[in-house]
């Protein structure tokens, strides 16, 4: 395992970025957890916190434009992304990169 593209590099930097923008901006948490592992075949970034939580499809359908720009960038790729959080619960980002 070396190094990883400087696509990979940049679009899991601007995720990262957004998703940590989103979450002091809005989520009033105490503690942010930031992960990424990388194995032979993928890459994996998890970003969590323990804020106030949100409905993902309320924010979706109402147009966040930090949760959607954040699931276009992925997904242009062909990368997982998934956001899990509801009211009270704080809120994780994950994003996987399967690497050829």
């Amino acid at each position: 395992m070396g190094r990883l593209s400087s696509e990979v590099e940049e679009g899991l930097y601007r995720i990262a970025h957004e998703a940590l923008n989103n979450t002091i901006k809005h989520a009033h948490a105490k503690n942010i957890l930031i992960s990424i592992q990388q194995e032979s075949a993928s890459v994996s970034m998890e970003i969590s916190d323990d804020g106030i939580g949100f409905d993902p499809e309320t924010a979706r359908r109402e147009g966040s434009l930090g949760l959607n720009n954040m699931q276009e960038r992925a997904r242009s790729q062909g990368w997982q992304f998934h956001v899990e959080s509801s009211p009270g619960n704080g809120a994780r980002v994950h994003v996987e990169v399967i690497q050829p």
